[in-house]
């Protein structure tokens, strides 16, 4: 086995404050090609700052010692090894729509690097573009060459990364979070994608990750991290099967599983406080100037004649691909959109007739958690400031909104010193309680969770979870929970609803949906999902051809509580 990349005693660190902050410490690792090396561990624990240094992407203050040899060229010495990276190292970034140009087509940004580093003509580089775009998958290369990054989807932008990576035929590929906000099945395209890569080409992949799901599936051997320092190193059958150390096995054991079947005691449920009547929503999304008929207006279902109900002390999971209108649904029952029809009830209620103090107290009883919590916290209030604006805008005196602020701050797991700082100074999981707090800082009988642990560490996500779940207990909350991780939903909800297209297609108890799914669609999704078991790696692929129109109009039921699309 040719060894590529061999790291001795990688050490990082940026001057802080008075003294210097630590970022990488000894970290040593090897590469072989055809070789897919996994590095994990919670954020912070220096994974990105390893892939960056050997990319020489570091901040001009961060110092480096140690060495990175590839083919006898210090990766850290910036000078030499300046020729030897975008040629023969690429790197594929976490976010495709911040790794990309906004202004640049993609033919402009996959092209330039072959011109201006390997020396390639613009008609070659461009020939080789649409190659690689098509073998990615990316249908109409030539199309597509002369479009702009928000022409694409997620997935498709991050296909574009991949190809624009092996423009100049890479030997070492470091891929840092490729698939994190990616759905299971685009996931799943994407990892096959780069597996087929490594085989076929013989190329090194150094795969940065905080999923264990997708290192079980990926990785011949596995690097964990914590704080900047190798915490332990081992082929993945072995880490899996026998981790040696405290930090290896509370990564592991925080992995929620799809493939373990955990018996679920029934919850106390009540009376119905949600309940969704055959909605529809479709959305204007431009207009298409260029043809004989001028001001053609363009417009896609978001939802299509939805129905769902949510009772108390119940938890709804809502999953499907993005665009399938999980959020749009989720918005409409938290009243921030009107639908073109049908009727949304929350505690009897058509929240759609409501103005004035009517509607401002019908907001209050629901509330949404959204996945970002640092975008929706605003960064100029303190926490406390964010926590007690509910109950000031309902009424509460200002002194004791805040000193329920606290309270709030204290029963979400967070200090109650906190209560001056603000968003910045806190990590993604804190923000996500802080969120939380505010959630319940009106006294809600009904939230909408849209997404809240899909870009948090395992870990942190298994705290977010088990603090939900207590909260729905205590206070006897209908919570609709958005996602599209079934091993969450699996572990949180009692029961699902899978939606495709703006249509529900399944939907029943968490046992009859995933453990005994009949839709062709849910039994895709949990084909797709990875198992964090490497004894059960994915075998192949799944697809499935489109369904007729009209197949998905009336949902019958195939077994008590259990409701199938045909």
């Amino acid at each position: 086995m040719t060894m590529l990349l061999s790291v001795t005693d990688l050490h990082v660190s940026i001057p802080f404050g008075r003294g210097v902050q630590t970022l990488v410490d000894g970290v040593s690792l090897e590469v072989a090609a055809g070789e897919i090396f996994c590095i994990v561990g919670e954020s912070g624990s220096g994974k990105s700052i390893t892939a960056k240094s050997l990319m020489g992407l570091l901040p001009r203050l961060a110092r480096t010692s140690g060495t990175a040899l590839f083919d006898g060229v210090n990766l850290l010495d910036k000078d030499v090894a300046t020729s030897v990276r975008g040629r023969d190292v690429g790197m594929i970034f976490q976010e495709p729509m911040t790794a990309l140009n906004p202004v640049l087509t993609i033919g402009c940004q996959m092209t330039e690097a072959a011109i201006s580093v390997a020396g390639m003509s613009k008609h070659d580089a461009q020939h080789r573009a649409i190659e690689l775009l098509d073998s990615v998958g990316i249908n109409q290369a030539a199309k597509r060459l002369r479009q702009y990054p928000h022409e694409f989807s997620g997935g498709m932008r991050q296909r574009v990364l991949i190809a624009m990576a092996m423009m100049n035929e890479p030997r070492l590929l470091i891929a840092d979070e490729p698939t994190t906000a990616l759905d299971v099945t685009v996931q799943s395209q994407i990892l096959h994608l780069l597996k087929s890569l490594v085989r076929r080409t013989n190329m090194g992949l150094i795969l940065i990750t905080h999923d264990m799901g997708v290192v079980a599936e990926m990785a011949d051997r596995v690097l964990v991290m914590q704080r900047g320092k190798v915490v332990e190193s081992a082929t993945v059958e072995t880490l899996f099967a026998a981790p040696t150390q405290p930090y290896s096995r509370a990564l592991l054991a925080a992995v929620p599983r799809l493939d373990v079947i955990e018996q679920k005691e029934q919850p106390a449920v009540g009376n119905t406080l949600v309940v969704v009547d055959r909605i529809s929503k479709r959305f204007e999304t431009g207009r298409r100037w260029f043809t004989r008929q001028k001001d053609v207006l363009e417009s896609a279902q978001a939802l299509d004649n939805v129905s769902l109900t949510v009772a108390e002390g119940e938890v709804l999971a809502l999953v499907g691909e993005s665009g399938s209108g999980k959020s749009t649904a989720g918005r409409a029952i938290a009243n921030l959109l009107k639908v073109d029809s049908g009727v949304v009830r929350i505690a009897g209620t058509d929240v759609a007739s409501l103005s004035g103090s009517a509607l401002r107290t019908s907001r209050a009883q629901t509330q949404m958690i959204f996945q970002d919590p640092y975008s929706s916290l605003d960064p100029r209030f303190s926490i406390g400031q964010t926590i007690a604006e509910p109950m000031i805008i309902q009424g509460v005196e200002k002194s004791v909104a805040m000193r329920q602020a606290s309270q709030l701050l204290d029963r979400v797991g967070l200090s109650k010193q906190l209560l001056d700082r603000y968003p910045h100074e806190f990590s993604g999981g804190q923000r996500q309680r802080v969120a939380i707090a505010r959630a319940l800082a009106s006294n809600p009988s009904v939230i909408v969770a849209d997404e809240p642990t899909s870009a948090l560490d395992v870990s942190i996500q298994a705290q977010i979870l088990d603090l939900l779940l207590a909260l729905k207990k205590e206070r006897s909350l209908a919570l609709l929970f958005i996602s599209h991780d079934l091993a969450v939903v699996q572990q949180i909800a009692d029961r699902v609803a899978v939606m495709r297209r703006g249509k529900i297609v399944e939907s029943g108890s968490v046992q009859n949906v995933l453990q005994s799914s009949r839709h062709a669609y849910t039994q895709l999704l949990i084909a797709s999902a990875p198992v964090p078991d490497p004894a059960k790696r994915a075998k192949k692929m799944t697809t499935i051809s489109p369904l007729p129109d009209g197949a998905e109009d009336i949902l019958q039921e195939v077994s008590p509580g259990h409701w199938v699309a045909r």
